[in-house]
């Protein structure tokens, strides 16, 4: 909005600026209008890719919101998504389970050219539940799936692996491989319709309920507290920062990051005290209601300076707005209700990775090792299909069992560790991969010769404490982890269903048809 690149006109240089600078993000501003008719009110999101912004579509006859996805200039470069392009195909029951784009478009900004596809608004990945859902079950009694009170469900848990399943065979039959498969990247759709709530309602969840006056509002209120800028020079040690800007180490007057710390204190006081916060009733999306979206959300600015105190150029980023997520309608409490779980939908989301099968080895992997299949652990060319189908299983077992089959929820394990792991669930590292793992690095995990996982408790005790998450094979884990209303048979369908879908050899794992088939989705 034209208001709020006026009156914030200067920037101090803070860590979410040097994350724009170094990937390339374009600075969107809280009120701008891309491609001539996506307005945008609120930052839904954040990832590696993309920054991702709730717009209403002036352009449209009725009230319409779409979600925009930005993406760095560097996730651009050369970037061709390959939904943007398929031959739709409604009848399959897959295309609701895909974010499939209704518009893309490009723009530029300071750092080159940027791809915005225009999506489905959704909410929070199924990791958030999944999550609660774990520590709901620590408080009734540990890890351990069969306690009272368990709210977790199998029922909804095979409808969402199913749901899943259906999506990734919608990519597949189109020869797409989507390369980062991940609790993440499964959102729920928003169980509710967005368009029957204006502007001013969608933002209450962001707004404070009570809006003081602009006259009781002085620096002391929305100084430094209510943001989140942090004075960080480039010379500054992350150590420096920990310690209290009220105080020197060594008696000495302050140093000069205390001062420089201060002095952007002022600064954005100042700035603060200079901001009118508009008017909250008026028209969505005026320029005071777009004055006032960005006053009521300013716990979630943070406002930027250059260090020098000259004003900000016309292409510096001048704030930067945190993510809130929209609230999707469906909770914990649902799970266990039959009515609300045939209700709920999964999308896919995600596809800056995704690629056609024939150009699968020469595109770059994602970096997290958590859902990699073994052959890109081992830095091999991904096999098209195959390698989804793997990710998928991990993730079926997670969202089975809340726990991850191969690495603990929250732990980066080294590529090593989670093959040693998947040599303890699935079995050892077959000849003809292990003769492709380079050593050291290998005879730190498994037996040269036999490629069973090698013991290393010290490491084990080391991060798991009493936890023997890191010890015992597939079965054992199931047994401990599964849902309370999960019979023996169905343990046993589904585990077989998991061996499957993680076979050590891509060539030998099921396709997304002969998955669809399987018996632990009978009745669904």
């Amino acid at each position: 909005m034209a208001e709020a690149k006026t009156y914030l006109n200067s920037r101090f240089k803070g860590e979410h600026a040097d994350d724009y600078a170094a990937g390339g993000f374009h600075p969107v501003y809280l009120g701008d209008v891309l491609d001539g008719r996506y307005q945008v009110f609120r930052k839904l999101g954040k990832g590696s890719q993309c920054t991702v912004w709730l717009a209403r579509d002036r352009s449209a006859p009725t009230r319409l919101f779409r979600a925009l996805k930005v993406y760095s200039a560097r996730s651009s470069k050369d970037m061709q998504n390959p939904v943007d392009s398929l031959e739709r195909m409604p009848s399959h029951p897959g295309e609701k389970h895909v974010e499939l784009p209704f518009d893309s478009f490009i723009i530029q900004g300071p750092r080159g050219k940027h791809l915005c596809t225009v999506v489905e608004p959704l909410g929070y990945p199924i990791v958030e539940l999944e999550d609660e859902a774990y520590d709901k079950r620590a408080e009734n009694g540990g890890g351990q799936g069969e306690v009272p009170g368990d709210p977790w469900s199998v029922v909804f848990a095979k409808r969402a692996c199913r749901q899943a399943l259906l999506a990734l065979d919608y990519l597949h039959k189109h020869r797409i491989a989507h390369r980062d498969i991940a609790g993440r990247n499964f959102c729920f759709a928003l169980q509710y319709d967005l368009s029957a709530f204006d502007e001013n309602e969608v933002m209450k969840s962001v707004w404070p309920e009570e809006t003081k006056p602009e006259e009781e509002v002085g620096r002391d209120q929305v100084g430094i507290s209510a943001i989140t800028t942090k004075a960080k020079s480039d010379e500054l040690p992350d150590s420096d920062l920990e310690s209290s800007p009220d105080s020197s180490d060594d008696g000495k007057p302050p140093s000069q990051w205390k001062m420089d710390w201060d002095e952007c204190e002022r600064r954005i006081a100042d700035q603060w005290d200079a901001c009118e916060p508009g008017d909250a009733t008026a028209v969505p999306l005026s320029d005071a209601w777009n004055k006032a979206n960005f006053w009521n959300s300013r716990e979630d600015i943070e406002l930027l300076q250059r260090k020098d105190g000259n004003p900000l150029g016309p292409d510096e980023i001048r704030y930067t707005v945190a993510p809130t997520r929209l609230e999707t309608g469906f909770n914990l409490g649902h799970v266990t209700d039959p009515e609300r779980t045939q209700t709920f939908r999964l999308v896919l989301t995600d596809l800056g990775f995704a690629c056609p099968f024939s150009e699968c080895g020469k595109r770059p992997m994602p970096t997290v090792v958590d859902y990699m299949a073994p052959e890109s652990l081992l830095g091999l060319p991904d096999v098209p299909g195959a390698s989804d189908i793997f990710s998928l299983g991990l993730w079926f077992w997670e969202v089975v069992m809340l726990r991850g089959l191969v690495v603990d929820a929250g732990f980066q394990q080294p590529r090593g560790r989670v093959l040693q792991y998947l040599a303890r669930r699935l079995g050892p590292v077959p000849a003809s991969l292990r003769a492709r793992w380079g050593r050291p690095d290998a005879d730190r995990f498994v037996d040269a010769d036999s490629g069973r996982p090698l013991d290393t408790p010290e490491e084990d005790e080391e991060e798991y404490g009493d936890d023997d998450f890191p010890r015992g094979g597939i079965w054992y884990h199931a047994r401990k982890r599964r849902p309370l209303d999960m019979s023996d048979e169905d343990m046993g369908a589904f585990v077989h269903l998991i061996q499957q879908m993680l076979r050590w050899e891509p060539d030998r794992r099921p396709s997304t048809d002969e998955l669809l088939q399987d018996k632990w989705f009978s009745g669904i």
